[in-house]
C-alpha cells in the first residue's frame, strides 16, 4: 500500500533507502520556505521534517498533499503547530493515483476549516491536537465508500466541526468545550474517550453526538468505556429517524449533563436505531431532564446492569420503567469521589463496583478512586436534607448538614424536570448545618423537586407549593 505519513521523528528511519530528507522551519529557513514548497519539491519516499514553532500563512495551510509514500515528520509532540488562520488545513488525494493511507502524529492543528480527503482508503491521527477548528475531517464518501478515519490519543478543544466519514474510530481521545456536534459516520466506534463541556447551553442542535447524517445507509454505533460529563444541548447522544441498525453503549458514565429540554440519550420520534443495547452504564445527576427519552415509534432500549439515579426529569421512566430491578438494573447513588471537580471515580462502597453488587460487574467507565475517610466501610453520610414548612406559600426553609466543608449545588426543579431556581452552584459551604430560604413568588401551585448535591452524595425531596 502506498502511504503518506505525517509523523514523529522516531519513525523517519522507515523512509526508503536513497530517499531525500528535507527540513522546513517555521521562520521560512531550511531546505524549502514552506511546507507546500517541500511537498511540491519532493518525490515518493522522501521525508519532510518540520522544526518546532507555528507554521502559518501561504504555503503552510490549505496544503495540497498528493505524493505517495511522502513522510512529514515533526518535532516532539506539541511543539509543531499548523495554524490555518480560519482556512482549510489540507486537501488529501485529489489525484486518484495518490496515497491510499495517510497518517499524522504529534501535530497541533489550529483555527482550521478541516481536512478534506478524497481518494484515501485510511486516514489516521495519533497524539494530535485540534484547537478552535470549525471542522475536523471530511471524507468524500461517494468517492471512497470504504474510507475511514481513526484518531488515537488525540485532543479536541473548542472545535465546532465534525468527523464526516463512512467509518470513524476514536480511541483514548478527549473532547472539551466543543460547541458543535460530531455527526456523520455510517459506522462509529468510540473507546475510552471523554467528552466534557460540549454542546450548546441554550439547547438546539449540537450535542456531543447527533447520529443523523448519512441516513439510509445503516451502520453500527458503539461507545465503550466513555465518559460524558457537564455537556449541554438537546441530548448528549441524539439519534434521529433513519436506518440505524444498532446503537450500543457499554461501560459508559453519563454525569452532570444538562441543557434545555434535554436527556443523556434521546431517541427521536419516528424511527432512529432499530436495536439499542445499553450494558453496565451509569446515568446520574443531570442538571435538567430525564436520563433517557424514547420518542413514539423509536426502538425501546434494552438495559443490562445499569444504574440510573438522581436525574430531576426522572430515572427509570416509561418505556424503560419495567426494566428497573431486572438483573442489576438499579437506581442507587453511584458515589462519585468528587462530582463537582469532575472526578467520577468511585468510593469503595459504591454499588457500581463488582464487589458491591449481586452481579459482580463494574458499572460505568470508572473504578474505585477513593474511600470515605470517616468510615471506610460505610457509604457517605446522609445530608439530612429537609424543608419547613412543607407544603409552603411562598417561602420555604431548606436545611442540610455537611461532615466537612465542601462545594455544594442546590437546585429546584418543576414537575417536568425544568430547572426553576439555582440557590447554590459549586458554592463552598462550611461543615455543620446549612440553612437557605427559597422564595417561590411568581411560580404556580404544584409539586417541585429540591436537590442538594455534594462530593459525598445527593439527596432530593418534594416540595408542595399551595397558593
Amino acid at each position: 500500500m502506498r502511504k503518506l505519513i505525517v509523523s514523529a521523528m522516531m519513525i523517519l528511519a522507515a523512509s526508503s533507502a536513497g530517499a531525500s530528507t528535507y527540513v522546513v522551519h517555521a521562520d521560512g529557513s531550511g531546505d524549502f520556505p514552506t511546507i507546500q514548497a517541500a511537498i511540491d519539491g519532493s518525490t515518493s519516499g522522501d521525508t519532510i521534517l518540520l522544526g518546532a514553532g507555528t507554521f502559518a500563512g501561504f504555503g503552510n495551510s490549505d496544503l495540497d498533499i498528493n505524493r505517495p509514500r511522502l513522510m512529514i515528520g515533526v518535532a516532539p509532540a506539541g511543539s509543531s503547530v499548523i495554524d490555518a488562520g480560519g482556512g482549510r488545513l489540507a486537501v488529501l488525494g485529489e489525484d486518484p493515483d495518490a496515497s491510499e493511507h495517510w497518517r499524522f502524529e504529534n501535530i497541533e492543528f489550529r483555527n482550521g476549516d478541516g481536512i478534506d480527503a478524497f481518494h484515501n482508503k485510511q486516514l489516521e491521527f495519533e497524539a494530535c491536537r485540534f484547537v478552535a477548528c470549525s471542522s475536523i475531517v471530511f471524507v468524500w464518501e461517494y468517492v471512497i465508500p470504504q474510507g475511514s478515519v481513526q484518531a488515537i490519543d488525540c485532543e479536541f478543544s473548542l472545535c465546532q466541526g465534525d468527523f464526516y466519514a463512512p467509518t470513524v474510530l476514536l480511541q483514548g481521545c478527549t473532547f472539551s468545550n466543543c460547541p458543535g456536534g460530531l455527526p456523520g459516520a455510517i459506522n462509529l466506534t468510540a473507546t475510552d474517550c471523554r467528552f466534557t463541556g460540549c454542546g450548546t447551553p441554550a439547547g438546539g442542535y449540537g450535542g456531543v453526538f447527533e447520529l443523523s447524517a448519512l441516513v439510509g445507509y445503516g451502520g453500527h454505533y458503539a461507545f465503550d468505556g466513555c465518559v460524558f460529563s457537564a455537556n449541554t444541548s438537546d441530548a448528549v447522544i441524539q439519534v434521529w429517524p433513519g436506518n440505524f441498525p444498532h446503537l450500543e453503549l457499554t461501560g459508559c458514565t453519563f454525569a452532570a449533563n444538562g441543557g434545555a429540554g434535554s436527556a443523556d440519550l434521546f431517541l427521536q420520534t419516528g424511527g432512529g436505531a432499530q436495536v439499542v443495547t445499553i450494558d453496565r452504564c451509569v446515568f446520574a445527576f443531570r442538571d435538567e431532564g430525564p436520563a433517557i427519552v424514547v420518542g413514539d415509534g423509536a426502538a425501546i432500549p434494552t438495559l443490562t446492569d445499569c444504574d440510573i439515579y438522581g436525574n430531576p426529569g426522572g430515572d427509570w421512566t416509561a418505556p424503560i420503567a419495567s426494566q428497573l430491578g431486572v438483573g442489576c438494573n438499579m437506581s442507587a447513588n453511584p458515589q462519585f469521589c468528587d462530582l463537582g471537580a469532575g472526578d467520577l471515580t468511585l468510593y469503595g462502597t459504591s454499588p457500581c463496583l463488582p464487589a458491591n453488587n449481586g452481579c459482580g460487574v463494574q458499572i460505568g467507565a470508572e473504578g474505585q478512586g477513593c474511600t470515605d475517610p470517616t468510615a471506610v466501610e460505610q457509604a457517605p453520610a446522609a445530608l439530612g436534607f429537609s424543608a419547613q414548612p412543607n407544603p409552603f406559600n411562598p417561602k420555604v426553609r431548606l436545611r442540610f448538614a455537611l461532615a466537612s466543608a465542601a462545594r455544594v449545588d442546590l437546585t429546584i426543579y418543576d414537575a417536568s424536570g425544568r430547572r426553576v431556581a439555582t440557590l447554590l452552584e459549586g458554592a463552598e459551604r462550611p461543615a455543620g448545618e446549612n440553612v437557605l430560604d427559597w422564595d417561590a413568588e411568581g411560580l404556580s401551585s404544584g409539586v417541585y423537586l429540591a436537590r442538594v448535591l455534594t462530593p459525598a452524595g445527593m439527596e432530593q425531596l418534594k416540595l408542595t407549593l399551595l397558593r
